[in-house]
């Protein structure tokens, strides 16, 4: 016990004599005036006041008696008597000896030095604000003048400022001060104890204000009211060096905050101001114009704020950083980007413009060579026609891979996938080389032998792309051996070989060899653009495959790509001629009359003699006004319009054809567009216009035929249809089966959407299904179910709604026919197959 009492001693001793002190002097009053005088009369007295005590008093008294009398003359009988500009006179007088006074009084040393009378005369400011702009309002409009006035004895204020002494009278004086001693002695102790800590701290501290004061970035405290407590010199380097507070407008016209669209900002739009609010800002943008940057720069501002023990605002601190290199470098990029994108639509525009200049003849190219094999040839003559044909056919894909090229910049190539055999894709590939190999006198390889699958279904067109290019750079480069296309299954990839014995390359140009315009030192004098396998590297990228190169100088070169290509089962014709196919697709014949619009008399014969060999009547329009004209005397079931015509455009003709349609309630004839121009542009141009398809040229004969179905029922779906294709077989099975699967599958779905179309009076819809259905069961000789489906087709296209009953009951017999018409196909397919068996 008695260590934990000297132990409590020891700790609290200084609480124990500054207690003993306070005793003493209970004591000391009591003997002299009684408990009831107050203490300071038994041992204090006021001292005289310092200079720098004297000059605040009367700064204050001044200020006060300021204020008192601009009160007094308000409330006075002269202030009624003085006309309007001189109350206006005197209200300024006072206003500008108070704003004087204050300011002086603010940075006077004392209330520097002294927090409490800083926060003193603070409130006094804001209370004699509130007063002088109550009076304006009442001398400007005779406002109440509600704001009370707080003033207080000068006396009470000086007795506040000044210092004390001690009473040397006192009996108990001497006593007290021992016991104050002690007391102070005790806390110099513990002063010494934690000397070693405030150092440390202190030094921190210093650290602290060292980094903030020369941060790049400006930094500002603000007290609650909007003064500046502390602000650094890349603050002032950007809001000006005399600013020291937000509480006066005049303040912020200095600094001149604007909005990033140049519009100056309000005392409550500061972020000084926001985080007094509690309202925070990160990274906001602002502009600065004034004196220091009259051209005005670019800052972003962060801010936080204090609070109190009372969780009141206490201060803001806000951070500025000068962004104005950031801007003009983001301008700067943003300008460039603009100009690459300019430049790159005027490269793409120079490429669209070259092509449709090249395909425009290369439509009389290929579509002439397709007529003239449909003729009487000898084998030679046809192989020269097959010859002119895939070598035409080259140089188009030729043209397309500088589009390719341009599309492929701007994301725009798609890849359309299809059944293909790879066998026959490479041995067409392997013909089109062949007067090459001949010349040079060199040999070409195919090998399939490791090859398990062939046929795929991916993009072709996109892998032909890719075969020839590194066909043809084998070819270019060697001038003695082979060259050797071989076809590898590699687990679920397909991995395709070029190998050749040309002159090779060196590791540094295989390093370089996928990248765009680089050529090696030996392609540069055989020509070229640089740009082949640049692409073929983005093709196969767009495949999702893989492409490499081994090579070694003087030895040769081998390029292979990998593809995951997806198996799939042969497809009908795939094992046919281009002959075969052409004949089979001049096998469709149709009726109807087709107006072309083509200004072009080469392309008007070509397009001409193939509508012509597959049934269609033809009337020719060598503009757009003669199209519009001939479309009102002939009333064509389609038109074929040029995008591009002289008199007028295909696009002009378009819109005014659609016009007289609705207008004169005419005919309503689809309108196809026909243009070598390939680029998206010209396809929204057309669609907008009206027109309802799009045909590219050089016109291929497969996409015409495909396209003419979508409108018109071909007649080789006779009677004769099914014994016309009974004997093609699909692998192990049926044409007639493949047909009637892809019909059963479909069929239902369309059939149960009929009455739905009805119903919704959407005869547009109803159109188009009973259309497609109708062609699809004329294919498959359901005759009954081909006049039922063109009763409704013909109904729906006039667009009536009396019609309503009509085709609610031919859409009931198309249902019923349905099962009947499967039923007989099937036996047909019965019937052939056991002939079949008998035959074999």
């Amino acid at each position: 016990m008695t260590k934990l009492f000297w132990a409590f001693l020891k700790r609290h001793f200084y609480l124990i004599g500054l207690c003993n002190f306070a005793f003493f002097m209970v004591l000391a009053l009591g003997y002299q005036s009684g408990l009831n005088q107050s203490l300071s009369s038994l041992f204090i007295t006021q001292e005289v006041l310092t200079t720098d005590e004297q000059f605040l008093f009367e700064k204050v008294n001044a200020w006060q008696e300021n204020v008192v009398e601009l009160k007094a003359y308000v409330e006075s009988s002269q202030y009624t008597t003085d006309p309007k500009m001189e109350r206006s006179k005197k209200f300024n007088d006072f206003s500008t000896r108070n704003n004087s006074l204050m300011v002086q009084a603010l940075a006077s040393p004392l209330s520097k030095q002294k927090a409490s009378i800083y926060n003193t005369l603070a409130k006094r400011s804001l209370n004699y604000a509130d007063y002088f702009e109550a009076v304006k309002s009442f001398i400007a409009s005779g406002a109440t003048i509600n704001v009370k006035l707080s003033t207080e004895p000068m006396d009470l204020f000086k007795k506040n400022v000044g210092e004390f002494k001690f009473n040397p009278q006192s009996l108990f004086l001497v006593i007290s001060l021992m016991s104050l001693t002690l007391a102070v002695m005790h806390l110099l102790v513990l002063y010494r104890i934690t000397r070693k800590q405030n150092i440390g701290l202190v030094s921190q501290v210093d650290t602290f204000k060292k980094v903030i004061s020369n941060m790049s970035e400006g930094v500002i405290v603000t007290d609650k009211y909007g003064f500046f407590t502390f602000s650094n010199e890349s603050a002032k380097n950007i809001i000006g060096p005399v600013v020291n507070d937000i509480f006066y407008s005049s303040s912020i016209d200095v600094m001149g905050f604007q909005s990033p669209d140049g519009r100056k900002l309000s005392k409550e739009e500061l972020p000084m101001y926001t985080a007094l609010k509690k309202g925070l800002v990160n990274d906001q943008e602002y502009i600065v114009k004034n004196q220091l940057h009259p051209d005005g720069i670019f800052v972003s501002a962060s801010n936080g704020f204090f609070v109190n023990d009372k969780g009141l605002t206490s201060g803001s601190v806000v951070v500025l950083k000068n962004i104005t290199a950031k801007k003009q470098l983001e301008q700067f990029w943003k300008s460039e980007k603009e100009r690459a994108l300019e430049n790159s639509k005027l490269k793409s525009d120079f490429l669209a413009s070259m092509s449709h200049e090249i395909r425009t003849p290369m439509n009389a190219v290929l579509g002439l060579t397709t007529l003239l094999k449909d003729t009487k040839l000898n084998e030679d003559q046809k192989d020269y026609v097959v010859t002119i044909q895939r070598s035409a056919k080259s140089l188009l894909t030729l043209i397309n891979d500088i589009l390719d090229h341009s599309k492929i910049e701007a994301g725009k190539l798609e890849i359309t996938n299809a059944p293909f055999s790879l066998k026959a894709l490479a041995n067409d590939v392997a013909d089109n080389f062949k007067p090459m190999v001949m010349e040079k006198g060199l040999e070409l390889k195919l090998d399939f032998s490791e090859l398990k699958n062939e046929h795929f279904n991916s993009d072709s067109n996109r892998i032909r792309q890719v075969m020839i290019n590194l066909i043809g750079n084998a070819m270019k480069f060697t001038k003695v051996g082979f060259v050797e296309l071989k076809f590898v299954t590699e687990g679920p990839n397909t991995k395709i070989i070029v190998k050749d014995t040309g002159s090779g390359m060196t590791p540094v140009e295989v390093s370089h060899l996928f990248q765009k315009y680089f050529q090696t030192k030996n392609g540069q004098t055989v020509g070229g653009t640089g740009l082949g396998l640049s692409i073929c590297k983005q093709l196969v990228d767009l495949l999702k495959g893989e492409i490499g190169v081994a090579s070694e100088l003087g030895k040769g070169t081998q390029f292979w790509f990998s593809l995951p290509l997806e198996v799939c089962a042969p497809t009908v014709g795939s094992e046919q001629t281009e002959h075969d196919e052409e004949s089979i697709l001049f096998s469709h014949q149709f009726q109807g009359l087709i107006l072309i619009a083509e200004d072009s008399t080469v392309n008007q014969k070509v397009i001409t003699n193939y509508l012509s060999k597959l049934g269609f009547q033809t009337v020719v329009a060598n503009n757009g006004e003669e199209a519009v004209q001939l479309y009102q005397t002939h009333h064509p079931d389609l038109i074929l319009m040029d995008s591009n015509m002289p008199v007028m455009s295909g696009l002009e003709a378009t819109k005014k054809i659609i016009a007289l349609q609705q207008d004169q309630q005419m005919k309503k004839t689809p309108i196809v567009g026909l243009s070598a121009d390939v680029r998206q542009t010209n396809f929204d141009d057309n669609s907008k216009a009206g027109m309802t398809a799009f045909l590219t040229k050089p016109i291929e004969l497969n996409k015409l035929v495909a396209l003419l179905k979508q409108y018109f029922t071909a007649t080789m779906a006779s009677p004769s249809q099914i014994e016309k294709i009974k004997h093609l077989m699909v692998g192990d099975q049926l044409l007639i089966e493949i047909l009637l699967k892809d019909f059963t599958t479909q069929a239902p779905t369309k059939l149960s959407k009929l009455p739905e179309l009805l119903q919704a009076q959407n005869f547009t819809e109803l159109y188009q299904t009973a259309h497609s259905l109708k062609s699809a069961s004329a294919e498959l000789d359901a005759h009954e179910l081909h006049q039922i489906l063109a009763k409704i087709e013909s109904l729906a296209d006039e667009n009536n709604p009396a019609h309503t009953d009509t085709l609610k009951q031919e859409i009931s017999k198309a249902q019923l026919c349905y099962s009947l018409a499967i039923a007989g196909i099937e036996e047909r397919i019965y019937d052939i197959k056991q002939s079949q068996r008998k035959a074999s």
